[in-house]
């Protein structure tokens, strides 16, 4: 068999494998279905009906901060508005699976080893509680990730040569993550960072850092002039409710972090080795320190604004994403190392930490708030 047979063969059959595992992984946090999702579906729900993006009729409020979701549902509920939770899960599903599916398109195997690597990456993700809870939990964490992920795959051939076309979709990419959530514009920033520090040479880099973010940008600012134009304010209601700064907020968010890292050490510790795969490989270490330079942002944001309350941390997601981006290459090189020491050694870390992701879930006592708290909907009339 080809080299290229074997690759997309392989890449198909994962991709399919992960997508069902996912499905059926999401189904076991049935009825799980977030407070905050509803914000999203009556604001769907009255544009709709043509009242506009409002949340009682003729009230202009902006109480949401996932304009792009709440426009995909209503454009989707328009062919039926009795069904929007179905239509908001179902979307969850979709970008989640278009997010694992910039993970193989990343990462297409060229042999077994590799194939290793991948598949730790796309189970570690699948078994993963929050990414199954936040499938179809009705929030935006799906499309959030799908559009990231894109973004930072499509970006690596930047780091080699100026594409325009490339560097046109990357920004829009990230100019849609801005619109997706406020805080998104956070990704764009980072990924213009890590386009400038791994680009060569440099100087070319800045350029399309520039050009990448200047997309971005523009369309935040364009969505900053609708809301002032239709709401009379720079920024949504929800700032003034969650954005916080101080020692309290932040030592919370280190908390939160701290804890979800333990939590995921099934996807942190593999990606650990994308360190030495970047210091010791330099074919890798351009798209490496791209990925890092995104999730480090997005790490020291999260602690910033104090973590997250609600159950399963769903700005976790992203993070996951991205760190399993950086351990597929590190895992993939220590599996290269040697004839075979490198596989040896590769193999039981990767069952091992497929072990932990699902071991840790037992028990969960997120999962259980998750499902049980009366703040998400019981699945009853």
């Amino acid at each position: 068999m080809s080299t290229r047979r074997f690759s997309w063969i392989t890449a198909v059959s994962a991709a399919v494998l992960a997508i069902t595992v996912l499905s059926v992984h999401a189904l076991r946090f049935m009825p799980h279905f977030a407070d905050d999702s509803f914000i999203s579906l009556r604001y769907a729900q009255h544009l709709i009906e043509g009242q506009g993006l409002t949340w009682n009729p003729g009230e202009r409020v902006e109480g949401y901060s996932n304009l792009l979701w709440v426009l995909l549902i209503a454009g989707f509920g328009a062919l039926s508005p009795d069904h929007l939770i179905v239509i908001a899960r179902w979307l969850g599903f979709a970008c989640m699976s278009l997010a694992l599916l910039a993970i193989v398109w990343a990462a297409v195997p060229k042999n077994l080893r590799q194939l290793l690597a991948l598949g730790w990456g796309l189970m570690a993700l699948t078994l993963s509680g929050p990414v199954a809870a936040w499938t179809i939990g009705g929030l935006e964490q799906p499309l959030l990730t799908a559009l990231v992920l894109w973004a930072v795959v499509l970006a690596r051939p930047l780091l080699q040569a100026t594409d325009p076309r490339r560097v046109a979709v990357v920004g829009l990419l990230l100019g849609l993550a801005s619109l997706t959530r406020p805080d998104g514009i956070v990704f764009g920033a980072a990924t213009c960072l890590g386009l400038l520090l791994a680009s060569t040479p440099r100087r070319r880099g800045l350029w399309v850092a520039i050009r990448v973010g200047a997309i971005a940008l523009g369309m935040a600012l364009a969505q900053m002039a609708f809301r002032k134009l239709y709401y009379d304010a720079w920024v949504p209601n929800t700032y003034y409710a969650k954005v916080a700064f101080g020692k309290e907020r932040l030592w919370a968010g280190v908390v939160w972090l701290h804890y979800g890292l333990g939590f995921s050490l099934g996807v942190v510790l593999p990606a650990l080795l994308g360190v030495p795969a970047a210091i010791f490989d330099r074919a890798r270490r351009p798209r490496v320190l791209l990925a890092l330079s995104v999730l480090g942002s997005w790490m020291l944001y999260l602690v910033f604004m104090g973590g997250d309350a609600i159950p399963y941390r769903r700005h976790f997601i992203p993070l996951l994403f991205l760190a399993v981006l950086v351990g597929i290459d590190g895992v993939a090189w220590l599996a290269e190392r040697g004839r075979r020491w490198g596989l040896v050694a590769a193999l039981p870390l990767c069952v091992a930490a497929l072990v932990h992701v699902t071991w840790v879930q037992k028990g969960a006592w997120e999962r259980e708030r998750a499902l049980y708290d009366q703040s998400h909907w019981a699945g009853k009339p």
